[in-house]
């Protein structure tokens, strides 16, 4: 492929992805992420309810109403009588991205283009309960050893991309990495 074509193609995956992530991101936080957080949630305490005492009685999502397209949202834990607020937003708004790179990598076939965003999902669906769990079972611990949840917020930031990368383009990463072959099949950008 000659570079004049490549960088044509690379800019026409920006303006796709540009294209796809805004309204991606819009209807995530308009409409799916106070669900999501639900889900997540529900997934979380259930475990929590398992390994710890006492139980969790109730899960909330509270939405700061003054907040653009539900932003400010805080999943709210209700143990014994005592409220535990945390700010869980910020760290599940990876699957739009996620969602957005992977409609716009040409090349994919559909079925190739589904399993690949329902096995993605799936990771970071319990990637993100992992460290909820973890995060409330430990939540004395986190608020001394803050780099933590900061750490975790920025692998949160990346995982869409690694995901991505592994997931639409492993047959060629394989390929370069294994017997130096013809890398030039797969998707495109």
């Amino acid at each position: 492929m000659n570079p004049r074509a490549g960088m044509r193609e690379v800019a026409f995956f920006c303006l796709r992805f540009v294209a796809i992530a805004a309204p991606c991101m819009i209807v995530w936080w308009r409409f799916l992420l106070v669900d999501y957080l639900l889900l997540i949630g529900q997934f979380a305490g259930s475990i929590l309810n398992v390994i710890q005492a006492p139980p969790i009685d109730n899960l909330t999502v509270t939405t700061n109403p003054d907040s653009i397209l539900n932003t400010d949202v805080l999943l709210v834990f209700h143990v014994a009588g005592e409220t535990e607020a945390i700010p869980y937003a910020p760290m599940v708004n990876s699957s739009p991205p996620f969602i957005a790179l992977v409609l716009a990598t040409g090349g994919l076939g559909l079925v190739r283009r589904v399993a690949i965003l329902l096995i993605g999902s799936a990771i970071m669906f319990l990637g993100q309960g992992i460290f909820l769990i973890g995060h409330y079972y430990f939540i004395d611990q986190f608020a001394s050893a803050k780099e933590i949840p900061v750490a975790f917020g920025q692998f949160c930031i990346t995982a869409p991309f690694i995901l991505w990368i592994a997931m639409a383009y492993w047959d060629r990463i394989g390929k370069m990495l294994g017997n130096g072959g013809d890398s030039d099949r797969g998707p495109r950008p």
